[in-house]
This record gives structure tokens, sequence and C-alpha cells, in this order.
């Protein structure tokens, strides 16, 4: 009997979707915390994965395909951004969806963080990477993200008003 399914249509199927399962919240943070709102975030996110979906060149490893799919979201995100700045000043009017007053003003400082520094802090307090990992997938060494991170959270504690 002849199968009505192409079975690599069904297998690279469910592996895009284990993909979106694997990838999907980790895009989603990242996309929120530059957008600050949970319908551009998801619309970012789609659209990365739309492209991932296009994407016609293989991948060597998972890590590699990992570090494409952060660059495609952060990518989308700016020209996202780009287009709000054109488009109105309503920007400001936009609510991050978190309950603590205390979260909403840390996110917000996060997010006038250079991308250098927000791209380690999320990474690291966000997401819960290792430094090694972090070093990975940005692709620079260890004791950059150290620094990054060091100086992240000095500008942080100014911004807040704590001192040591």
């Amino acid at each position: 009997m002849v199968s009505l399914y192409n079975t690599s249509f069904v297998s690279e199927q469910d592996d895009f979707s284990n993909k979106v399962k694997l990838h999907g919240d980790m895009l989603y943070k990242i996309c929120l915390v530059y957008l600050k709102n949970t319908q551009d975030a998801e619309d970012a996110v789609q659209e990365t994965f739309y492209k991932l979906l296009c994407n016609k060149k293989p991948f060597s490893d998972a890590l590699h395909e990992m570090r494409w799919l952060i660059t495609v979201a952060k990518n989308i995100c700016k020209n996202m951004l780009t287009k709000r700045r054109r488009m109105a000043d309503c920007f400001e009017n936009l609510v991050v969806p978190f309950n603590d007053p205390f979260d909403n003003d840390i996110l917000s400082r996060v997010n006038a963080l250079k991308d250098k520094y927000k791209d380690v802090i999320i990474l690291y307090y966000f997401e819960g990477y290792s430094v090694d990992e972090i070093a990975n997938l940005l692709k620079i060494g260890v004791s950059a993200v150290k620094m990054r991170l060091k100086r992240a959270r000095n500008l942080l504690k100014v911004e807040i008003g704590e001192t040591e």
C-alpha cells in the first residue's frame, strides 16, 4: 500500500516544531526586552522562525543555528524599533507586562544599556546561560563576557543609585 503522506515532509515538520519548542521562549524574551510589547515580540519571533523556514543554507551545528536565530531576532527587533520611531511618538505609552513596578524599572534600565551590555545581561540573568555559554553564543571571549557583565552591573548600580 502506498502512503498518502510524504514521510520526509512529516519529519521536517516535526524537526521544525522541535526547534520552535526549543528556542521559542528564549527568542520571545529577547524580543520582549527589545520591543517592550508582547504583540510585537510575538510578531518578531514568528518572523524569525519564518526566516528559519526560508533559510536554505545548512547550519554547521545546533550552536550555529542558535546564534543565527538570536542574531536574526535582534535584527528584526531593531528594524521594528526603527520603523516605530519613524511612525509616531506614542512609543512612550507602551507598557511592559510585569506586575511589579520594580521589575518594570529594572527592565527599562537594562533596555537603555548599549547592545553589547544588554545582550550579556539578558542571556545571563533572564535566560540563565553560563559565562562560557554566552561567550560561545556571542563569539567573544569568556573574559569579555565577564567584563561586560561587570560594566553592565556597574552602570545599573549608578542608574539605580547604589554605591559600594
